[in-house]
């Protein structure tokens, strides 16, 4: 008979799991409650052209909802935390943009929720970046530790 909680769903980095889940929802609920202001924010960047607009907002929607689901998931939380990882590190990317860049554009980050200031969102993503490396270490090091070549 299967436990109610898997030990190796439950363990690895519950909270930190857990919290970039949420957020993650949070943004794309937004994101979708909001959409044509977050398309034409990403569009008045202007450093992609407008043929590539939609099909950017559409993956980063389906990276965001795919994350944090999967993260949920013991079959999905090693990829699904690798590409939190990498999703935290863009967005890391794009705030340090924003301030290079003088862009004053609302990010619409989270839709109508609040918007951030880009020295906001940076910190705000390089805080979910440490939480994604600890969450992703912590995978990882239960992997290796149940892995059959460990025993």
């Amino acid at each position: 008979m299967r436990r109610l909680f898997d030990p190796a769903i439950v363990g690895p980095a519950l909270g930190s799991r857990l919290l970039i889940s949420v957020c993650l929802l949070v943004a794309f609920t937004g994101k979708i409650v909001a959409l044509d202001r977050f398309i034409s924010t990403v569009h008045s960047l202007k450093v992609l052209p407008p043929e590539m607009i939609v099909p950017l907002v559409l993956i980063i929607l389906a990276l965001e909802l795919a994350i944090a689901t999967g993260l949920l998931w013991k079959r999905t939380l090693a990829l699904a935390s690798a590409a939190a990882l990498g999703l935290f590190a863009v967005f890391c990317a794009y705030a340090l943009y924003r301030i290079v860049a003088h862009v004053t554009v609302p990010c619409y980050c989270f839709g109508p929720l609040f918007r951030l200031e880009p020295k906001y969102q940076l910190l705000a993503s390089g805080v979910y970046f440490l939480i994604a490396t600890r969450c992703f270490e912590k995978v990882a090091n239960s992997r290796i530790s149940t892995s059959p070549a460990s025993a």
